[in-house]
C-alpha cells in the first residue's frame, strides 16, 4: 500500500456498500466526525476490524473544551493516577501549587464528591443501532444519585502564577460539576507560600519542566531550589508528590525522596518523586532498610 488515505477509504466503502446491500440505503459519512468509528489493523495475511465503543479517548471526562486546554494540560487519567500513587484520600487536605487549568484538583474534588469519571460525556456506543437508551439512562441516573453535594468547601486548594490559568481552573471546576467555590484557588507564585490548611496533607503537582514548557522567570536550577526552601519552611509535616522529567529534582530541592515512580506524561518519560517534608534541621537519619510504604513496595525504583 502506498496511501493510507486510500486504504481507509476502501474500508469505509466496503462497509457502506454492505449496508446498502442490506438496507437499500448507502449512508453518507462525515469522515472527520463519523457517528461510528471502525478501526482496521492489517498485517501480511489478515485484516482485523474493531468497532470503537468509547468515541473520544477514555481519559477525557467531558468537562474540558478543545479551545481552553492551557499550555500543557495533564491528562485526566494521569492526574487520577498521581493521586492514587500518592496515597491521598478525600479526608486529607490536598494542595497543588502549580494547578494550571486545574486537572489534579478537579480529579480530587470529583473523587471527594462521588462524581463518576466521565458521567457527563458522550460515548461511541450511544450511536449504535442496538443501543439501549433506557438502560443507559438508568445507569447514569444511579451514578448521578451517588453524588454528594458539597455542604462546605473541600480541603482542596490550588494556586498558579498565571491569572489566566486560575480563571480557566474556575471555569473547569464549574463544568466538572464541582463548583468554583468548593475548591480554594489563588493566583500567586509558589515562593514563600504557606500551607493553606492547618492539618498537614498532600501536595500533588506537575510543575513546569523544560521539555514541556519553560519555568518562567527562573534561572536554571533556581526555580526548584526556591520550591524546596518553600516546602521546608512552610509545609512541615506534609507529603509532596512531584511529577517531573528532571531526574535531578531531589538534588535541586535539597531533599531526599521517600520513593519514586516511573511514569510517562505523553511521550515524555518522567518520575513522580515522593518526599516527606520536615522542618529545617529536623529531618531524620536515613533508614538503610526502609519498611514498605502504604502504596506498597519500597524506595527502590520500579
Amino acid at each position: 500500500m502506498t496511501s493510507l488515505n486510500f486504504a481507509t477509504l476502501r474500508v469505509k466503502d466496503a462497509i457502506v456498500d454492505r449496508m446498502r446491500n442490506a438496507t437499500g440505503d448507502r449512508p453518507s459519512i462525515d469522515t472527520h466526525r463519523p457517528d461510528v468509528r471502525v478501526f482496521a489493523f492489517l498485517d501480511a495475511n489478515n485484516a482485523t476490524l474493531y468497532l470503537d465503543l468509547s468515541g473520544e479517548a477514555l481519559f477525557k471526562r467531558g468537562w474540558r473544551q478543545r479551545e481552553d486546554k492551557g499550555q500543557a494540560p495533564l491528562k485526566e487519567n494521569l492526574a487520577a493516577g498521581l493521586l492514587a500513587l500518592s496515597g491521598w484520600t478525600p479526608e486529607a487536605p490536598l494542595y497543588d501549587p502549580f494547578c494550571g487549568s486545574g486537572t489534579i484538583i478537579i480529579e480530587a474534588a470529583q473523587d471527594a464528591l462521588g462524581i463518576a469519571p466521565g458521567v457527563s460525556r458522550h460515548f461511541g456506543f450511544e450511536n449504535l443501532a442496538d443501543f439501549d437508551a433506557d438502560l443507559w439512562s438508568t445507569l447514569r441516573s444511579d451514578a448521578l444519585r451517588r453524588i454528594r453535594p458539597a455542604s462546605a468547601p473541600l480541603p482542596i486548594a490550588g494556586a498558579d502564577i498565571d491569572p489566566r490559568a486560575i480563571a480557566q481552573a474556575r471555569l473547569n471546576l464549574s463544568r466538572a460539576g464541582v463548583g468554583a467555590d468548593t475548591v480554594a484557588l489563588e493566583c500567586r507564585d509558589f515562593t514563600g507560600s504557606k500551607a493553606p490548611f492547618e492539618q498537614p496533607g498532600f501536595i500533588v503537582c506537575n510543575p513546569p519542566y523544560g521539555e514541556r514548557m519553560d519555568f518562567e522567570g527562573a534561572a536554571e536550577g533556581s526555580g526548584f531550589t526556591g520550591f524546596g526552601a518553600t516546602l521546608r519552611e512552610g509545609f512541615a509535616g506534609w507529603r509532596a508528590c512531584v511529577l517531573t522529567s528532571d531526574r535531578a529534582l531531589p538534588r535541586q530541592l535539597g531533599m531526599k525522596e521517600r520513593r519514586k515512580w516511573p511514569l510517562f506524561n505523553g511521550a515524555i518519560e518522567c518520575r513522580m518523586f515522593v518526599f516527606d517534608i520536615f522542618a529545617p534541621g529536623t529531618a531524620p537519619r536515613r533508614n538503610r532498610n526502609p519498611a514498605p510504604d502504604a502504596a506498597g513496595g519500597d524506595v527502590a525504583e520500579r
